[in-house]
């Protein structure tokens, strides 16, 4: 008798993770809230809900570079993981976790 095979690949909701990393450039907060509408809406968040989602991304993200005078910004750049498990949506910026709501 064989086992059932229990891997991600039968499970029907959407699975991912993106690793990402920008420049500290507020141009780039828009780009995050597109992807976190995205990931959100692809996980079965309602339009309003994922735009919601998406702003308050934006407004992380905003902050996150606002935090630094111009031209005194870390060699670094901004690291972001949007993910799904079997839970929610999360978009980790820095020691921050948003969670998308289904």
């Amino acid at each position: 008798m064989s086992k059932p095979d229990v891997s991600p690949k039968n499970d029907s909701r959407p699975h991912f993770e993106f690793n990402v990393s920008f420049p500290y450039d507020l141009r780039f907060a828009e780009t995050l809230r597109l992807l976190a509408v995205h990931a959100a809406e692809s996980a079965g968040s309602s339009g309003p809900v994922a735009e919601a989602f998406g702003r308050t991304v934006e407004r992380v993200v905003q902050d996150a570079i606002k935090k630094w005078p111009k031209g005194s910004q870390p060699d670094t750049e901004l690291d972001v993981v949007i993910r799904r498990g079997s839970g929610p949506v999360e978009v980790v910026i820095g020691p921050r976790t948003l969670t998308a709501e289904p």
